[in-house]
């Protein structure tokens, strides 16, 4: 009989996801356009939705020797709806308000957003 691999829950998703890929607190911090210290609270207690999402966008970016790249709201848009999310469905998976969601797409995602839809869009074909 197989044994089954137990599961951790100790650990932090955000300092788990920024540990495999190899980079740092500040390194990140720079990669989301986000002050080291948000990365530092949030490896400490419990991150934002989005934050580990925007890693698993990142491991894919890295994957394919792209790098993080604004995107207007246009496009925000047009990448939610390709993901087929209402903004009130991204907004809960990324942990913000429909209302932020819309707002972003009047103006502009934060620089995260990017590879949080990237990292969105493997998890809809894994998940």
């Amino acid at each position: 009989m197989k044994k089954k691999k137990r599961v951790d829950f100790t650990g932090n998703a955000l300092k788990d996801a920024r540990t495999k890929l190899g980079i740092s607190q500040q390194e990140l911090a720079g990669e989301f356009d986000i002050a080291r210290t948000t990365i530092i609270s949030a490896e400490r207690d419990t991150p934002r939705p989005w934050m580990a999402i925007a890693c698993l966008g990142l491991g894919n970016l890295r994957y394919m020797d792209a790098c993080v790249k604004a995107i207007d709201g246009a496009r925000f848009k047009a990448l939610r709806e390709q993901l087929g999310l209402s903004h009130d469905a991204l907004g809960k998976q990324l942990g913000f308000a429909a209302s932020t969601i819309l707002t972003w797409e009047r103006t502009a995602p934060p620089a995260w957003a990017h590879p949080a839809l990237i990292g969105l869009s493997v998890l809809s074909v894994v998940g």
